[in-house]
């Protein structure tokens, strides 16, 4: 399965911005995915926030994660 708007290079790192285009999602979701570690990312704290490789997306998305998983209270 091919991601076009996923720069090729898996170690480019990406926003929480562009992640969420990228899954059809808020930011405040691709947060919630990082603080309950379905989604790998760098916390650069401050205003720059996070950020995440393309390859742990490429990953995400290619597992067929669901976004119900990640707020499931297990």
């Amino acid at each position: 399965m091919d991601y076009p708007t996923l720069p090729d290079h898996d170690e480019a790192l990406l926003t929480t911005g562009r992640v969420a285009v990228i899954l059809a999602v808020g930011p405040e979701t691709v947060r919630r995915l990082i603080r309950r570690g379905s989604l790998p990312a760098v916390n650069l704290h401050g205003p720059a926030g996070y950020r995440i490789r393309a390859g742990d997306v490429r990953a995400y998305l290619t597992a067929g994660r669901r976004l119900g998983r990640a707020f499931s209270h297990d």
